[in-house]
């Protein structure tokens, strides 16, 4: 997980949802246009903070064409956890 400044490389196009632990965001990466999705997670402590740290390194690990959900990079910032991850065009709900 990087801890530099994300905002160097992403901008945000706008809100796009808030689920319980985080908010999404739709966000372009500066560098190509890309776009993706951007899960803001506020950790409450430490522990939680840990917790989302380890499933964020597993679903990076794992990352495979067969997966629902694409993590692409992540940053442990300013007291934030900012996860870019594939932008879907359906909620997962959708798959469930």
């Amino acid at each position: 997980m990087k801890t530099t400044d994300p905002t160097v490389q992403y901008e945000v196009v706008k809100k796009i949802g808030q689920g319980g632990f985080a908010k999404v965001f739709e966000v372009r990466r500066k560098s190509d246009g890309t776009t993706c999705a951007l899960k803001f997670v506020e950790p409450k402590n430490e522990k939680e903070r840990k917790i989302i740290i380890n499933e964020v390194g597993l679903m990076y690990m794992c990352n495979d064409n067969n997966l629902m959900l694409r993590v692409h990079e992540a940053y442990n910032y300013k007291e934030r956890l900012w996860i870019f991850c594939e932008l879907m065009d359906d909620a997962l709900t959708a798959y469930v």
